[in-house]
């Protein structure tokens, strides 16, 4: 029997064995023996590039979708060919910013499948809102609505208006946040041919501003809860609205014990007009070809997990949501509260630029905003765009020096 190695980034220890049956059924029918190599998301990064460097390890690993463009610099991924991205389904199966992520610009070449969706909105009480004299359909859908919102907020009557997670380093949700504030105020992050930086031009800090300026709507007190507290207090009914992640929304809407007025008054938004979409991808490395028959059974394993069956089996079983079109619609019709905002944020959102090194900008940058975030709650008064500056305008000066070699 063939033997391939599958590593799966865990959000929790453990996570993965829901994977086990799902890949008996594949031994089953292909006659391949899947090793599941368990990683977290704090040591995923190393834990990659050391299979990048070395040229052996895994034959399929579960990435972050944001990671693709650092990896094919690398010259570490297979690519796929025309055939195979047809018998995936091509780029009409899946949401189109995840798809995105799986190219380079306009190089057609293909250099991962998608597999779960991720992204941020806000949810909110229905209830609470309309009690403020807020509509809440109507209330969002740009960083500027938001904005006016979250100053509005505290009229609700709850005991923590409004909630945005607190990310602890060295996880880059905090940039994934912010990305959809500095694209709603028409700014970029780098320019169109990613050799420079764009994020201390005015519209990229008219975006930060307001990005920090709702932060700093947040009730001191609550200032460093993470996501699981968080939505703890919002299925308790005990918080108006928060932004929130796909995967920590479903969670909470397949708990038991979600507060039932708080089920009933659920509805959520897009975080603004162009939101960072981002997922989780597929890849088989480069080291694999040299191995025929592994790197066979590695290719039926991805069509397989991106079919629509298992896409179904493995978000019912983890809260996420499928990359792919037809399953994600299967498990979110019209009545539930993720149908309009899921489907208008992979028509809208949007994905990283795919420069070389994006994977160090990312890093960078999601550091350089926790630090700006940490100043600005320590000091409500402090001007946010000298923080921004002091802390953007040198590192904007050290990437692009990078870039530009």
């Amino acid at each position: 029997m063939i033997e391939i190695e599958f590593s799966v980034i865990e959000d929790a220890e453990g996570e993965s064995a829901y994977l086990n049956e799902i890949l008996d059924e594949f031994r089953t029918r292909h006659a391949v023996r899947v090793h599941i190599r368990p990683m977290s998301w704090s040591q995923g990064w190393p834990d990659l590039f050391e299979i990048a460097m070395n040229g052996k390890g895994a034959d399929v690993s579960h990435i972050g979708s944001t990671w693709i463009s650092s990896l094919v610099a690398m010259n570490s991924l297979r690519s796929f060919s025309a055939r195979e991205q047809a018998a995936m389904g091509g780029a009409e199966a899946f949401s189109t910013p995840v798809w995105r992520s799986a190219i380079l610009g306009d190089d057609p070449q293909v250099w991962a499948s998608p597999w779960m969706s991720y992204f941020y909105m806000v949810c909110y009480r229905d209830d609470l809102l309309r009690q403020a004299g807020i509509e809440g359909k109507d209330a969002f859908g740009s960083i500027e609505k938001l904005g006016e919102i979250v100053k509005r907020l505290p009229a609700v009557k709850a005991e923590f208006p409004w909630l945005m997670q607190h990310v602890p380093v060295p996880f880059t949700d905090l940039l994934h946040l912010a990305a959809s504030w500095i694209w709603g105020a028409g700014g970029e992050l780098l320019n169109s041919k990613w050799d420079e930086t764009r994020f201390t031009k005015p519209e990229a800090i008219r975006g930060l501003t307001a990005f920090f300026e709702a932060y700093r709507g947040v009730l001191p007190s609550a200032q460093h809860y993470e996501p699981d507290e968080c939505m703890q207090l919002f299925a308790e009914g005990r918080v108006a609205a928060l932004v929130v992640n796909d995967r920590a929304l479903a969670q909470t809407l397949n708990s038991p014990t979600l507060d039932p007025t708080v089920r009933a008054n659920i509805r959520t938004a897009p975080l603004s007009q162009a939101p960072w979409f981002g997922g989780s991808n597929l890849v088989i490395w480069r080291h694999t070809k040299g191995y025929p028959d592994r790197e066979k059974a590695a290719l039926a394993l991805i069509n397989f997990l991106t079919s629509k069956p298992v896409q179904l089996r493995a978000a019912q079983l983890t809260g996420t949501i499928p990359a792919r079109l037809e399953a994600a619609e299967a498990l979110y019709g019209p009545d539930h509260p993720f149908y309009e905002t899921v489907n208008k944020s992979s028509q809208t959102g949007r994905h990283y630029p795919p420069a070389a090194i994006w994977r160090r900008i990312e890093f960078q940058l999601a550091n350089a905003l926790n630090e700006i975030l940490a100043e600005a709650q320590r000091d409500p008064s402090a001007d946010l765009k000298l923080l921004i500056s002091k802390h953007l305008d040198p590192l904007a000066q050290r990437l692009n020096l990078t870039l530009t070699r």
